[in-house]
């Protein structure tokens, strides 16, 4: 009976994973430089990092 609900408890595990967002190298430096700015208070945050 364990082994079941090991079984069912690993194809929800499967069933629930999320695929990992893919970033270009221009959005990765993008939001770099805007947390560098926001970092260094020389902007107020104002939107959304798009």
């Amino acid at each position: 009976m364990p082994e079941q609900f090991a079984c069912i408890k690993e194809m929800i595990h499967e069933q629930t994973k999320v695929p990992r967002p893919i970033l270009t190298q221009d959005a990765k430096e993008m939001i770099e430089n805007k947390l560098l700015i926001l970092y260094l208070g020389e902007e107020k945050v104002l939107q959304y990092i798009v």
